[in-house]
């Protein structure tokens, strides 16, 4: 379905590109196999722990890696979670379904299964043989409550010399934080070069003699999910903060989609979009039969988040110049997460499509004379 805005003599199309064009250039698949783990994280952004029961099934997980990787350009597949691990055997499987359709994976574990030297070896190895490419180990103050560091620095260890791509530590950590990536590299007594999430688009370090790339990641920590409950102890200093990157269209909308725990595909991994009506376009089965149809106002949201952006639309939703700043939004994930979550909001945006679809019109029109500039 085309929409066509014609406001002020400016005519633009608003395909449904932020569904079904963006679908087909997804490059990166996400796939959130449970919400299921053992730590009960206060930062968690997937709101994950013992508690949750949201689990895909080995079949789920093989018709989603189907469909992207026969409709798009589909190059990596992300297993992260909760924790994937849980899945024992049906993780192998998808990673081995994966490897046989030249896809490239990547696991996002806590390392909850390396707590002695044995049990860390026959993990590597089920990943190895699996055909594993890449493995990110999360780690950090909160996590460190609930899983030993040694369990880290076990699996990192064990990881070295098996032939992945790379092996990353993931941390996020604020200015009072004690396992930082410094700390990290005292810890394991090595020269690990540090990435923020910045630099991890840019040109890596060559990899190490053995082939491998080994990193550690920064990244603050962000009032997302359960950090949203945080106090601002944890976070860098509000005034200290670029509040420039907090405005401008969103591009990881569909980069990468989520499948989630609960079933439904998500339009990006930033948060949690599980039970979120905008973010979340329904249960994966029911998406791919409609061919991604969703409610005009629902797609237009999306196409304003893709193109102006969350905090304009959080500005224009309160009728208010200083929201972002009186909330103190650190990210722009941040914003969108309070701004798709609240009802309130969202029926404001309603009252305000034609405003919406007239900002979307000079922006296109206005990239548009651009290009044809250059």
């Amino acid at each position: 379905m085309d929409m066509w805005f014609d406001n002020d003599q400016v005519q633009c199309t608003i395909h449904q590109t932020t569904i079904e064009k963006l679908a087909g250039r997804v490059r990166r698949l996400a796939i959130a196999t449970t919400d299921k783990c053992e730590a009960r994280c206060a930062h968690c952004l997937m709101k994950s722990g013992p508690q949750r029961k949201e689990r895909l099934s080995l079949d789920e997980i093989k018709h989603c890696i189907d469909y992207f990787h026969e409709n798009s350009q589909t190059e990596i597949v992300v297993f992260t979670g909760g924790e994937s691990t849980l899945l024992a055997n049906d993780l192998f499987e998808a990673i081995s379904y994966c490897a046989e359709r030249g896809l490239a994976t990547r696991l996002v574990t806590n390392a909850i299964w390396a707590t002695n030297e044995c049990a860390t070896e026959q993990m590597i190895e089920e990943l190895v043989d699996a055909g594993l490419t890449e493995i990110n180990y999360s780690t950090d103050d909160f996590h460190c409550v609930w899983i030993p560091i040694d369990n880290i620095k076990r699996a990192w260890m064990t990881s070295k010399g098996k032939g992945f791509e790379t092996v990353l530590i993931a941390n996020c950590s604020g200015p009072h934080s004690t396992v930082t990536p410094e700390y990290l590299q005292d810890f394991l007594n090595e020269e690990i070069t540090i990435i923020t999430n910045e630099e991890a688009i840019k040109t890596l370090p060559p990899p190490a003699p053995d082939g491998t790339r080994y990193l550690i990641s920064r990244s603050a920590i962000s009032k997302i999910g359960n950090g949203a409950r945080l106090r601002d102890r944890y976070f860098m200093p509000y005034k200290d903060l670029d509040h420039e990157q907090l405005y401008g269209g969103c591009p990881g909308l569909m980069d990468p989609p989520t499948l989630n725990a609960d079933g439904t595909l998500g339009v990006c991994c930033g948060i949690n979009t599980e039970y979120n009506r905008i973010l979340t376009l329904g249960k994966f089965e029911d998406v791919v039969t409609n061919d991604f149809k969703t409610s005009e106002f629902n797609t237009l949201l999306l196409e304003a988040i893709r193109i102006l952006g969350p905090s304009y639309l959080f500005h224009l939703a309160s009728e208010s110049a200083t929201a972002i700043t009186d909330i103190e939004a650190r990210t722009a994930c941040e914003v969108c997460e309070r701004l798709t979550g609240s009802e309130e909001l969202l029926a404001s945006l309603a009252n305000k499509q034609e405003v919406i679809k007239t900002q979307i019109s000079r922006i296109c029109c206005f990239k548009k004379s651009e290009a044809n500039c250059v």
